[in-house]
């Protein structure tokens, strides 16, 4: 599953939200057998998860209610037949970069394709 949100607050922002996203995201992966990988680009989250469908549909529950972002937009939801991922959570380390490479200016704009096309590009890397 490949989702697109607005970050609220200081959300990925700072360094210490980021620590915390990450270090909780970490812990609730592992324990859900969840593979996934984030991008944070002015303000907008971008992420594309992988595991069992009852292990993501309870992950979705949960980034439903969480405060730290607003406008969850599902961009892709498609089985899989082996995973790309292999970290419990990743971070993109240049989005810019990332969304250049598929023609796109910011994550609010980003077709199912080109979401596809950065996972398919983090994949090569």
């Amino acid at each position: 599953m490949i989702y697109a949100s607005e970050a609220t607050g200081a959300t990925g922002v700072s360094t210490v939200s980021l620590a915390h996203i990450l270090g909780a995201s970490e812990v609730n992966n592992r324990r859900d057998d969840i593979t996934a990988s984030i991008m944070f680009h002015h303000g907008q989250i971008l992420q594309v998860v992988e595991g069992a469908r009852h292990d993501i549909d309870r992950l979705m529950r949960r980034l439903l209610k969480d405060r730290r972002h607003t406008g969850l937009r599902i961009l892709v939801d498609t089985p899989i037949s082996a995973r790309v991922l292999r970290e419990p959570i990743s971070v993109c380390p240049d989005p810019a970069t990332m969304l250049e490479r598929v023609g796109a200016a910011e994550i609010s704009r980003l077709t199912a394709n080109e979401a596809e096309a950065i996972v398919d590009f983090k994949a090569a890397a």
